[in-house]
């Protein structure tokens, strides 16, 4: 899978390093991977950092797919903060199509889409209970 995910305990927060070109299946599935335990209980940050990843095989419908998905699922995870962290117009523009659609619903978490390291960092740690 192009992506791993890394606990950081000290900061309190899941880090999902995503690269290479990706398809929806993938964020599917490091998503449903997160919504797992030991991840799911965690009350931690998510930091996805899209940096090095590729979303040209990635389409609004998708975006769509992963919104319904979210939602679908929405009672099995606790509220926490999300930083979408990009560095390409496109994946900043795809991450942002997502942030404007769960800004209008009942998701349990807030997201942010940046490309600034530090911001993203601390809108994950947001979420992190001492």
């Amino acid at each position: 899978m192009p992506y791993r995910i890394n606990l950081d305990n000290e900061s309190k927060v899941i880090l999902v390093e995503i690269y290479d070109a990706i398809r929806l299946a993938d964020i599917l599935s490091f998503i449903a991977e997160i919504m797992e335990e030991p991840y799911l209980s965690l009350p931690y940050g998510v930091l996805a950092d899209f940096r090095n990843a590729s979303l040209t095989n990635v389409f609004y419908d998708d975006v769509t797919s992963i919104y319904q998905f979210l939602k679908a699922n929405q009672e099995k995870v606790q509220p926490f903060n999300l930083a979408a962290l990009a560095s390409g117009k496109l994946e900043f523009g795809l991450n942002r199509t997502f942030e404007m659609m769960s800004d209008d619903s009942e998701l349990p978490f807030r997201m942010l889409v940046t490309t600034n390291e530090e911001a993203a960092w601390r809108w994950a740690l947001g979420s992190a209970h001492p």
